[in-house]
């Protein structure tokens, strides 16, 4: 900017004297960044009126703006700056972004002071720097990714907790050394054996840390012998330990405790299974395996209980272990038990439906594919709608609408009878909404169509017909679609960005986003109802020979009265129009002329006359 042209306009804004360095930089072509409208550049200078032009990238239009206004709400780039280096040359930016993409985060990190941001302020500098490369739900999606990708790269310190930092190191440490450093500068046990685990899972790249492993060692085996710490964590210590042991001297035996000495201290299946359920992925094999030596006459049975009472994950294991231990006989009989008392649980029905067509438990499942199976699934969703939160969702229930083989599996050999039971159970099961009825009655209509009968018997007394006027049908369908198209994608997309800030339990976006798609998905359900029992009034049907839905009743007492009885969603009290549903168009209905009837404030009056609406 000329140094004439500076003098004068800080003669004009001496409050602006401070950014006189600032003035000088500025020039067309220097780009800068509004929190409005991002980033933009300066195509000229207007040195007689004091204005700039600038060309924002999200704008079609350049802007024309007061210098001072800009100097206080625009920031200026030098020309280093990530967004600048984009721009200056684009193609290389996309080449490495493609070939190095941490390389943009560390470059981010560079325009931070001290080279630390979070990652709030990270994200926020990629987006802008990024945006010729990425719409807004894609960078978001590549974010997720690069924070995954972030963790193994020797140059960045990720934060370990909500509120650090991300941190460009001077020389870089290997993933190992991280963990070591993270491991001896925790407090707490339950995090200094989750780091351990970490590095269990890395012991291919061990070498690094080979000085650090002695001392490691001393620490989890104190972990190990610690009586306060639950089985689980006692276990998994034992087993860090050993590995960092065997790493020393491959040939040194298990130090004490063993886990099984530790595991032995523990008779109750309900604890053993407990634990379990918190023994980590990684180390569950481990865990099955020392079963049969710390319970040599128990252990199918312990087995069987975690098959019994576990989750789907811990089920799955557990029937591998047995299965790949010749317990397929053992399996085949006690499922069949089971079923025969209707005492499976919720996760290993999920299972057996997910399975039944999976080798090698295709020969294992077919027998468990009975009619009573399905009974026990229809059983268990009445149950667990009793048991259960309003609103909440019901996993066995999602699970058999989406596997849409299942019922015509389950009926292949039975008749018709029994068919029109279970489906008399399914009209009357608590746990299944109407669409959900509607879709698993049709599957046994397939199988047999003549229980399609049955479903007309049935609708009168399930469903009732509600009358409606074609407006009130019409508007009705508006709000479905309007949610269905506008405000439930808008929660769901709440939901996802709400669920990326961290922890559920203090996320408050979270919770509410969660709460109004509860909401609106039972608003979605009842108009569903509504609008597939609707039936529009059609004026050339009304009959007046007696009071109907679509009349307008004339009532004479004290003085004359005029009341139009309509459909469900018609009424306006302050017009005289009545839903017929109402408790005094209720009254009316069916009553013709010089008929009495009782008003809302009790007085007697009679029908005068009955006419179309």
């Amino acid at each position: 900017m000329d140094p004439d042209f500076i003098n004068r306009f800080l003669e004009k804004n001496p409050l602006l004297k401070k950014k006189q360095s600032l003035l000088e930089s500025i020039q067309p072509g220097t780009y800068c960044y509004h929190k409005g409208w991002g980033v933009g550049c300066i195509q000229s200078i207007h040195e007689t009126d004091n204005r700039i032009q600038i060309a924002f990238e999200n704008h079609q239009e350049p802007k024309s703006m007061d210098l001072a206004f800009g100097l206080q709400i625009l920031q200026f780039l030098p020309e280093n700056h990530l967004i600048v280096e984009v721009r200056k040359d684009v193609n290389a930016a996309q080449v490495l972004l493609r070939s190095q993409p941490t390389a943009w985060v560390i470059k981010a990190l560079q325009n931070f002071p001290e080279h630390k941001a979070s990652a709030l302020e990270l994200e926020t500098i990629l987006s802008q720097a990024l945006s010729p490369f990425f719409k807004p739900d894609r960078f978001k999606r590549w974010w997720v990714s690069m924070q995954k990708i972030l963790v193994k790269d020797p140059m960045i310190c990720i934060p370990k907790h909500k509120n650090d930092v991300y941190t460009l190191r001077e020389q870089p440490i290997s993933r190992e050394q991280e963990l070591v450093e993270a491991f001896l500068s925790t407090p707490q046990p339950d995090k200094k054996i989750g780091i351990g685990r970490q590095l269990c899972q890395s012991n291919a790249q061990w070498d690094s840390i080979r000085e650090s492993i002695p001392q490691l060692l001393t620490i989890i085996t104190a972990l190990a012998n610690n009586s306060t710490l639950s089985l689980a964590q006692r276990l998994e210590a034992c087993w860090i330990r050993n590995d960092f042991s065997h790493f020393l001297d491959a040939a040194a035996p298990e130090p004490e405790p063993t886990a099984q000495s530790i595991l032995q201290t523990v008779q109750d299946a309900k604890k053993i299974a407990a634990c379990a359920e918190k023994i980590p992925h990684c180390f569950q094999e481990r865990f099955f395996n020392l079963l049969p030596k710390a319970y040599p006459h128990e252990w199918q049975s312990i087995a069987l209980s975690l098959i019994k009472h576990g989750s789907i994950s811990l089920i799955d294991t557990s029937l591998q272990f047995l299965w790949n231990h010749e317990g397929k006989a053992l399996l085949q009989k006690t499922l069949c038990q089971w079923l025969q008392e209707q005492i499976l649980s919720n996760p290993l029905i999920i299972w057996i439906i997910k399975h039944r067509k999976t080798p090698p438990y295709d020969s294992l499942v077919p027998p468990l594919l009975q009619v009573s199976f399905l009974t026990c699934i229809f059983q268990k969703i009445d149950q667990d709608a009793l048991n259960v939160l309003p609103g909440r969702r019901l996993a066995l229930a999602e699970e058999i609408n989406k596997d849409t083989s299942l019922i015509s599996d389950l009926l292949q050999h039975t008749n018709q009878a029994v068919a029109a039971d279970l489906v008399h159970t399914l009209l009357h099961n608590h746990g299944l909404d109407d669409l959900k009825k509607r879709s698993l009655f049709a599957r046994f209509i397939r199988v047999f169509p003549e229980l399609q009968q049955l479903n007309r018997k049935n609708s009168g007394s399930s469903e009732e017909i509600l009358f409606v006027s074609e407006a009130s049908l019409e508007a009705a369908k508006k709000e479905y679609d309007e949610l269905v198209t506008v405000k439930i994608p808008a929660v769901k997309q709440a939901i996802a960005e709400a669920r990326e800030k961290g922890d559920l339990r203090e996320n408050s976006e979270y919770k509410m986003a969660k709460q109004d798609q509860t909401v609106l998905l039972s608003r979605k359900s009842m108009l569903e109802k509504y609008i597939r029992n609707a039936r529009v009034i059609q004026a050339q049907e009304v009959q007046t020979d007696q009071v109907n839905v679509g009349t307008k009743v004339t009532l004479k007492g004290g003085k004359v009265y005029h009341y139009t009885i309509l459909g469900a969603w018609d009424s306006d009290p302050q017009k005289n129009i009545l839903s017929y549903q109402t408790p005094f168009a209720q009254s009316m209905l069916g009553k013709t002329v010089g008929d009495k009837v009782t008003l809302p404030d009790g007085e007697i009056v009679s029908i005068q006359s009955i006419q179309r609406a």
